[in-house]
């Protein structure tokens, strides 16, 4: 993962861990897009409480790639995470603009 995903993972961690409601969901969400696999699940929902199962994701996800973070951006949107907790992580994707992407390469 690159340093701005890393870092804001860090600087919003101790929000998302005491606020997230759906971690089951998220880690579903997350599977079906090849982030994470059932077992990783399983050892985030042996968590007994919520705030510890919410960590554990994100440990889970900060030694992962780039991918894992933007994934789990898309989650917390599927999900309807409240807003205020998915502005803790900015999008750092790079999307082009198709017009802009014609100028460039033609």
């Amino acid at each position: 993962m690159d340093e701005n995903r890393k870092n804001a993972f860090t600087q919003a961690r101790f929000k998302l861990s005491q606020n997230l409601v759906d971690v089951e969901v998220i880690c579903e969400y997350l599977i079906a897009s090849g982030e994470l696999t059932q077992a990783q699940k399983e050892t985030v929902i042996a968590k007994g409480v919520r705030n510890q199962q919410n960590s554990q994701l994100l440990s889970l996800l900060s030694v992962r790639g780039n991918s894992a973070y933007d994934k789990f951006r898309d989650a917390m949107k599927e999900v309807e995470a409240p807003q205020y907790l998915r502005d803790l992580l900015p999008n750092f994707a790079v999307r082009f603009d198709s017009a802009l992407l014609e100028l460039i390469f033609h």
